[in-house]
């Protein structure tokens, strides 16, 4: 493995275990997981390095959140 893989690696489980938290009622751990993945994958070379964490964690938080609230939206229909 990669410096760079631990790194995302680490990053991405000091992200993903505030937010499964955060979640753990209204989605499941592996969507979690793969938002965080997902934004990331998006932001990383795009934004300067010590801003990362910061910005990966706004983003995949937001993705969930709008996730819920589209859920909430279907199941009021």
């Amino acid at each position: 493995m990669t410096t760079e893989n631990r790194g995302s690696t680490a990053l991405r489980e000091q992200i993903r275990g505030p937010l499964a938290e955060e979640f753990a009622d209204l989605v499941p751990a592996g969507l979690v997981q793969a938002e965080v993945r997902r934004a990331e994958g998006d932001l990383r070379g795009e934004v300067p390095g010590g801003a990362l964490p910061e910005l990966v964690h706004r983003l995949a938080r937001e993705r969930l959140r709008q996730r819920v609230r589209a859920g909430a939206r279907l199941a009021r229909s």
